[in-house]
Order: structure tokens, then sequence, then C-alpha cells
């Protein structure tokens, strides 16, 4: 088992030190991902929220 373990962490050809780059980019890409997608709903929300009765608001003179 422990030998198994070390060729996993030996090197591997470039393909781990590759992970070690990518993982964190994937990582953030998607959290950019989440953030941006409850920003776009927190942004309908509170449009659709201000376009209620937004007609009788105006003032005639």
């Amino acid at each position: 088992m422990f030998s198994l373990i070390c060729t996993i962490l030996a090197h591997q050809g470039g393909w781990d030190e590759i992970l070690w780059v990518l993982m964190p980019i994937a990582i953030m890409v998607w959290l950019l991902r989440v953030a941006s997608q409850r920003v776009r709903q927190t942004g309908k929300k509170s449009s659709e929220s201000s376009d209620v009765g937004a007609e009788g608001t105006e003032s005639t003179h």
C-alpha cells in the first residue's frame, strides 16, 4: 500500500504538476460562475420588485 502511494505521489512525467496548476484555476472559474449567477439572480429579483407599482408613482399636474 505504501509503495502504491509513493508511486502515485512520485514524479509522473508532468501530468501531476499540471494538476497543481489547473485545479486552483478550475476552482476559481467555478466560484466566479457561481457568484455571477447569484448576482444576476439578485439583480433580476430587485428589478422585478422595483417595477411593481411603478406606473402609479408618476405624478400628473
